[in-house]
């Protein structure tokens, strides 16, 4: 709720303006540098947070709980679910989970399973999970939309 707010908001529009145009948005009077700092401390803020709820789940806090696999799945979390969304990673993260769950009796083959899943999707919908669902809300929308 509260990254949905900070989107909306003004610092938030001009971070997705140089996100998206950076020229434009130099020439709408943003600073780059203020916003790319704001963007560097909202990250680290977040990812502090993240960390901290872990932490606190796992009941340990040491850099052996964080390692390769874990950054993996983080990481394909967001770019399965699409960059540029909040929702995304989060229908991903559910999406990812019931899947490991599922493919659970495939014990070495999980991780290759899953990469070619994710491959798949990122070739077929390079913008993720939402991406996938706006393609498909469309097409259904406009078959309803089309007179009998």
């Amino acid at each position: 709720l509260f990254l949905r707010v900070f989107v909306r908001s003004r610092t938030g529009a001009s971070i997705v303006a140089l996100r998206d145009n950076e020229e434009y948005a130099i020439s709408r009077g943003v600073s780059i540098v203020r916003q790319r700092m704001l963007t560097l401390a909202a990250s680290a803020f977040f990812t502090g947070i993240a960390g901290a709820f872990y932490a606190a789940y796992q009941r340990n806090a040491s850099i052996d709980v964080f390692g390769m696999s874990l950054a993996t799945i983080i990481l394909s979390m967001v770019l399965l679910g699409g960059t540029s969304t909040i929702y995304g990673a989060i229908i991903a993260s559910f999406v990812l989970t019931i899947f490991a769950e599922w493919m659970a009796d495939f014990g070495a083959w999980r991780p290759m399973i899953t990469a070619v899943l994710i491959i798949g999707v990122m070739l077929a919908y390079p913008s993720g999970l939402v991406g996938m669902i706006k393609a498909s809300w469309g097409a259904v929308a406009g078959r309803l939309k089309r007179p009998a």
